[in-house]
């Protein structure tokens, strides 16, 4: 019996997305969004390559979906400088992100599952201390802005948009 509901997922090559493809394969139909390479998928599965950086690329994958993702998310490479880290997680967590929520509103989508990172509070483990939920968000890095971002746009795409938004602050992953 096919699942009825259509996910997208970014950063579907990824070590997240690669788990929650296996995971989710039989209670979803998957369009998986591939920034490059393209892993071995399901006959069943619709794959798109982009980059979630690309707002009309992301305008039409979102098309048709009942819930997105958004796992796509910026890697350090060896030898890049510090800057053009920076630069990429400006252009693939901050843009690309924002293209995410505005693709879904266009299209009506319900439902953004949006990976956080535990990195949005990282600045408090400099001081020792221990975070909790209801504590603001203290990033440590760019990277941690990048997803302190990310929470305060689901929770404006949510008030404004009445979009279903989850932000899950993921902190190790096997």
């Amino acid at each position: 019996m096919a699942a009825s509901k259509k996910l997208l997922i970014t950063g579907a090559a990824g070590l997240v997305g690669s788990a929650l493809r296996r995971y989710l394969r039989g209670r979803y139909r998957l369009r998986l969004l591939f920034h490059s390479s393209v892993p071995e998928v399901e006959k069943d599965d619709e794959v798109v390559v982009s980059d979630v950086a690309n707002f009309e690329c992301m305008v039409e994958a979102a098309e048709g979906v009942d819930a997105i993702a958004h796992l796509g998310i910026a890697t350090s490479k060896t030898g890049y400088p510090r800057t053009r880290y920076n630069q990429m997680i400006l252009e693939t967590n901050i843009v690309g992100t924002y293209n995410v929520f505005e693709a879904a509103r266009i299209h009506g989508v319900s439902t953004v599952i949006f990976a956080s990172s535990n990195a949005a509070t990282a600045g408090y483990e400099h001081d020792g201390v221990f975070t909790t939920p209801d504590m603001p968000v203290r990033p440590g890095s760019m990277y941690g802005v990048s997803k302190a971002y990310g929470e305060a746009l689901g929770r404006f795409y949510h008030e404004r948009y009445g979009m279903s938004v989850y932000c899950i602050r993921i902190a190790n992953f096997p």
